[in-house]
């Protein structure tokens, strides 16, 4: 039987599933707000009045989305327990992280979500409580 998951891992979990639900949430708001200017007229030139492109935007989606799904596995991964779910948990945030980072320079807009969610989780599952029972239970 796998040892109980401690605090700190339970609460990285909650950062994480937090953390892709809201950047989720956002990204479909996004994906509502591209189609309908750009479905209406002029729509591409208030998109540009505001600069960004069309491109920038779609690009702006796919790396949020690609962020959400790192974190979103990422806090599925971590249910797990192991030494290469532990592995696993941190490349994942680490990159989601590095996606928002990206997606905000790309887009131009500030990212605090994504960043403080993975800087967040990533302190939480270096505790010394979940790296062991990263160590105690299996994969």
């Amino acid at each position: 039987m796998n040892p109980p998951m401690p605090t700190t891992a339970k609460a990285a979990r909650i950062v994480l599933l937090v953390t892709a639900g809201v950047l989720g949430a956002v990204l479909v708001v996004n994906l509502l707000n591209l189609v309908f200017l750009l479905s209406a007229p002029g729509g591409a030139d208030l998109l540009a009045g505001a600069g960004t492109s069309p491109a920038q935007a779609v690009a702006g989606l796919a790396l949020g989305l690609a962020s959400t799904v790192c974190f979103l596995l990422g806090g599925l991964r971590l249910g797990r327990g192991g030494d290469r779910s532990h592995l696993v948990v941190r490349i994942l945030v680490g990159l989601g992280g590095l996606l928002t980072i990206v997606n905000a320079l790309v887009v131009g807009q500030l990212a605090f979500m994504g960043v403080l969610g993975a800087m967040v989780a990533l302190a939480l599952v270096q505790t010394r409580s979940a790296r062991d029972w990263f160590e105690g239970t299996g994969d």
